[in-house]
């Protein structure tokens, strides 16, 4: 058990209704508050942007390789600096 509170909550009623929404909705993912975000954040990008919310950082990672066309002969910097989330380093392993 951590002795120390990393961070205090900083939310109201709006989130556990969200949440409830959500899951009354029965579409954990991939229902309307994902596409409504979607295209929300689509809108905050501009330049006709298009938005695409997957799991995890490390999906994230793996799409932006594929989009760049970055494949399994690439030469990809393996160098880690200190700091870096490890995330990077499973999708640079599935791309190759």
């Amino acid at each position: 058990m951590w002795k120390v509170q990393l961070f205090k909550l900083n939310y109201n009623d709006l989130e556990p209704q969200a949440v409830q929404e959500v899951l009354e909705s029965a579409w954990i993912t991939m229902g309307q508050k994902t596409i409504d975000f979607e295209a929300q954040f689509e809108q905050y990008l501009g330049n006709d942007s298009k938005c695409l919310a997957v799991s995890n950082g490390t999906a994230a990672l793996h799409m932006a390789l594929l989009a760049l066309g970055i494949g399994a002969c690439s030469l990809i910097n393996n160098n880690i600096p200190s700091g870096e989330i490890w995330a990077g380093v499973p999708a640079k392993k599935i791309r190759g």
